[in-house]
């Protein structure tokens, strides 16, 4: 007699792979359609692309949204008219990755697109602003020459044509329109730290310049508060960036908000009530509501912390009726998602409610790794006689310095950048593995001062000794650490494997100034994005990681990729990576 065999049991998927945690989607670049309605891009179908979907009432949950476009391209950006009646928008989408943004207008009733740019497929197209009766818009574009942007009047109904022409290279950013339609205000940007501050005068075509020549600030951001007044943020004669006014006919700057950490991004309300404004505060975001009529402020009740406003947009908007206020969010620990704050004075509510529910791939966010603000002490001494500290990020769990952890040092690309407590999906993979992760914010990072960043480019050649080497050699014992980055981060890191040989460094994918340094090249662009299918070595075995612009992991035994488009190639060279970390003499805040 046979006896019947019991069916094996369920395969449960406890060890999640690293495709898992490449499929968690995000939301971001909010924009109201009327009051009612709220625009956003999402990833949820692999490629960023338009949503809609009406917004709940109090006490309600939001609604199931729509999707708006569906091209083969991604799409970068949308923006929304003033009016509440001009249910209309303008987004920007690009070709293969290739970054010429080009504009199309989409009504969200119809689902109607077309694009307002057709016949200039080789320019990068930069969208300004709507004008405030929501049938015209500024942009600017190099349709001329690659290296110069002029600043162009769009029409719904007709042909855009150029109201300014600009001979010096640099980016148009940061543009405002007066409410009656004939001066325009706009950044030029000449480098990261430096720009000029611009009014145009639109019929004429002629440039006022509204800076001070000689001294070398950024001004960005700029609102119209009345026809002779703007509102705007800068770091003119100041370390930080902050909020003033300036008046157009004095030329006078008179400063709002001057804090010790830079005010970043800037929103004012269509009623002119309101300004949202948010904090770079040591990495992390606040973000503040300043009623102008008597300057009392409210912070936003930001869940969970600590996160970024805007990592993935730089963006708030304020609906027409100024009664609501969106924005994106993203922490440690979530991926970035849009939210609504609601202003009801004199109460307003602290909490922002959560419009879009992005999918973190099934993955538990109880078990993601918060990250951990630290400092620890560099070799030299700050100007009051004090060892000097470095902040970084520490994604590590619970650290015991008795059983020391694989450690993976990220170091941030820019190198005018920052590291902020942003979801990162490699980062959470990593720590699910067994590895602790530090995340300094290196001298020449952005967000502690001007004059700290500006370290990078004075004391290039003490740059590595006064950065890398106290990171890695700080609660580090022999070769148990590994160095990673992107961008620039290629040149330290390759330092750091010459340097200190027991120490593996891990492989970086950056820009072509960069990819000679880190043994790697993608071919025809570095910009070419990448799908990884491979797993990474766990600590207790030895393996091998690639990360950065273009890639996000490999495994020496299954080197499998999918490039988009089909004719790259990429080379790599390989280095082995089995670390571990004694956190002995970092302080945790």
């Amino acid at each position: 007699m046979n006896q019947k065999e019991d069916p094996p049991a369920p395969a449960t998927n406890t060890d999640p792979d690293i495709a898992r945690y490449l499929n968690v989607r995000s939301a971001a670049f909010p924009a109201f359609i009327g009051n009612d309605r709220l625009a956003f891009l999402t990833d949820v179908t692999g490629l960023p692309q338009l949503w809609q979907t009406r917004l709940p009432g109090p006490d309600q949950e939001p609604h199931w949204p729509d999707q708006l476009t569906f091209a083969d391209d991604r799409v970068l950006g949308v923006w929304s008219p003033p009016e509440a009646d001009r249910r209309s928008l303008i987004f920007t989408r690009d070709s293969g990755g290739n970054e010429n943004g080009q504009l199309w207008h989409m009504d969200p009733d119809s689902g109607a697109e077309r694009c307002l740019t057709r016949g200039f497929d080789e320019a990068m197209h930069i969208f300004g602003c709507w004008s405030a009766d929501g049938r015209h818009y500024l942009f600017s574009a190099n349709r001329r020459h690659p290296g110069l942007f002029d600043l162009y009047r769009g029409s719904l109904d007709g042909p855009a044509e150029m109201v300014w022409q600009n001979d010096r290279p640099g980016f148009i950013y940061h543009v405002a329109w007066s409410a009656g339609g004939h001066r325009a205000i706009l950044s030029l940007m000449h480098s990261s730290f430096d720009c000029s501050l611009l009014e145009i005068d639109l019929p004429s075509g002629s440039a006022r310049r509204l800076n001070p020549p000689d001294i070398v600030a950024r001004y960005v951001k700029p609102f119209f508060i009345s026809d002779g007044r703007l509102l705007l943020v800068t770091d003119l004669n100041r370390d930080f960036m902050y909020l003033a006014y300036l008046d157009l006919d004095s030329m006078a700057f008179q400063e709002l908000v001057a804090l010790d950490w830079d005010v970043h991004l800037t929103a004012l309300s269509p009623d002119r009530r309101w300004l949202a404004y948010t904090v770079n505060k040591d990495g992390h975001t606040e973000l503040r509501l300043r009623d102008l009529a008597d300057g009392r402020e409210q912070a936003a009740d930001l869940r969970p912390a600590p996160g970024v406003v805007g990592m993935m947009d730089w963006h708030l908007t304020f609906s027409p009726n100024s009664r609501r206020l969106a924005f994106s969010y993203t922490a440690g620990i979530r991926t970035s998602d849009c939210y609504i704050w609601s202003l009801h004075p004199p109460a307003v509510s602290a909490v922002p409610l959560l419009v879009t529910r992005s999918s973190h791939a099934g993955l538990d966010p109880a078990t993601f790794t918060r990250p951990s603000l630290i400092h620890y002490p560099t070799f030299d001494q700050d100007d009051h006689g004090q060892a000097r500290q470095i902040p970084a990020w520490l994604y590590s769990g619970s650290l015991d310095p008795d059983r020391p952890r694989p450690v993976v040092v990220l170091v941030h690309g820019g190198p005018e950048a920052q590291f902020q407590p942003y979801f990162n999906p490699l980062v959470q993979y990593l720590s699910a593995q067994g590895y602790a992760l530090l995340a300094p914010n290196v001298r020449g990072s952005t967000g502690y001062g001007k004059d700290a960043t500006a370290t990078w480019t004075t004391s290039k050649s003490a740059w590595t000794q006064s950065t890398i080497w106290p990171t890695l050699s700080t609660g580090c014992a022999g070769n148990r650490a590994s160095t990673a980055g992107g961008s620039p981060s290629p040149v330290p890191v390759t330092a750091a494997l010459w340097s200190w040989p027991p120490w593996p460094s891990i492989l970086i994918c950056g820009p072509p100034a960069s990819t000679s340094s880190a043994s790697a090249t993608s071919s025809p662009s570095w910009k070419t994005p990448a799908t990884i299918a491979a797993p990474i070595a766990k600590p207790s075995t030895a393996g091998w990681i690639a990360t950065g612009s273009s890639c996000s992991a490999f495994h020496p035994s299954t080197m499998s990729t999918r490039w988009r488009p089909p004719s790259s190639s990429f080379t790599v060279q390989m280095i082995p990576v089995c670390p571990w970390v004694k956190p002995s003499s970092w302080s945790r805040h």
